[in-house]
């Protein structure tokens, strides 16, 4: 059997926007993203720590221009022009310079977009994430979708199989899907269980 939070995450998946669950709280699908992207975005966050960014304030990025990738943070408010931008080339670690990461920040439509998640989403994966590897000796995150709900008052991250299909029940030897609930004010811990 579906665990409840599963089935609610499907209906979004499906209809997209708010839900209302059965308890009453108003349930918002934040983010998807495959565990492969995420561990790119994660390795090349390394080259922009010393920005100090507030990752709530930029949409993250991975695309692709040619033969090469990048991670772009994009700010979210400001006019299109006034937007900051940084930018990291996925294959060689090397930040791009403002100029270049101005540029293909401006011309997402042009570029083919792998991933797109808000940066505060990306928070919640990250804290979730060391979790996940506390309880799970070792996980592939390349074998796993990443979802990010918004549960009422809390951040839910959900790491499920990628392959798994809908309605399918449990999850593939090897591969556990797993559940954190996070407070979205600190992203302190709330639970976590493995989905059945």
């Amino acid at each position: 059997m579906l665990h409840p939070r599963m089935m609610v995450l499907l209906i979004l998946m499906t209809i997209g926007g708010f839900v209302t669950a059965a308890h009453g709280n108003q349930i918002k699908h934040l983010g998807t993203i495959q565990g492969r992207y995420y561990q790119l975005i994660q390795q090349s966050m390394v080259v922009l720590n010393h920005h100090k960014l507030d990752l709530s304030r930029y949409d993250v990025l991975l695309v692709r221009e040619n033969e090469n990738e990048y991670v772009i943070l994009s700010e979210i408010d400001g006019s299109a022009t006034a937007r900051q931008a940084f930018g990291v080339n996925e294959e060689t670690k090397a930040e791009l310079t403002p100029k270049e990461s101005a540029r293909l920040a401006s011309m997402p439509r042009q570029l083919q977009e792998l991933a797109k998640i808000n940066g505060t989403s990306l928070q919640a994966i990250h804290a979730a994430n060391a979790v996940f590897a506390s309880r799970s000796p070792t996980p592939d995150l390349t074998q796993y979708k990443i979802e990010v709900i918004k549960d009422g008052h809390s951040l839910v991250v959900i790491f499920a199989d990628k392959d798994r299909q809908t309605g399918a029940r449990g999850s593939p030897p090897g591969r556990p899907g797993i559940e954190v609930t996070l407070d979205p004010h600190d992203l302190r811990v709330v639970r976590s269980n493995f989905i059945r």
